[in-house]
């Protein structure tokens, strides 16, 4: 696992880097914990919204994008902002609501319908694909 800082005027950008593995969905979503209960101003509800959005994002990376993957978090003063980079060069298909019956095809919907925004941005080689999340009352 790769780690680098990035200091930015009130925060701190975290990043990381592991294989494309299952298991980095888990190892993602431990640091943003970590990396959360350590600020200790994110609210119970909106930390429960910011790691499902990570999860969301590094199983996309993992299942559809080519490893390894980054994932970069930043706390700052009214959002958390979240990117997860590949090396794939295929950029996820537009949000569009699965069948009823199917086991798949909600992520970026859930990432939608919580982050204030999202999107994807080009990368040489592959992509990153980031949500920015509000932090009310802050």
């Amino acid at each position: 696992m790769a780690v680098s800082t990035k200091s930015h005027d009130r925060s701190e950008e975290q990043h990381f880097q592991w294989p494309a593995a299952p298991e980095t969905v888990l190892l993602a979503r431990r640091r943003a914990a970590t990396l959360l209960d350590a600020d200790r101003q994110v609210a119970s509800l909106t930390r429960a919204d910011i790691l499902l959005v990570v999860s969301e994002l590094v199983s996309n990376a993992v299942r559809h994008g080519v490893g390894p993957i980054e994932f970069a978090m930043e706390i700052g003063p009214d959002h958390v902002h979240v990117a997860v980079t590949d090396q794939g060069p295929s950029r996820p298909p537009p949000t569009r609501w699965p069948a009823a019956t199917s086991q798949n095809g909600r992520g970026l919907l859930i990432v939608d319908a919580i982050a204030s925004a999202w999107g994807v941005t080009a990368e040489d080689p592959g992509k990153t694909v980031w949500a920015d999340i509000a932090l009310p009352n802050r």
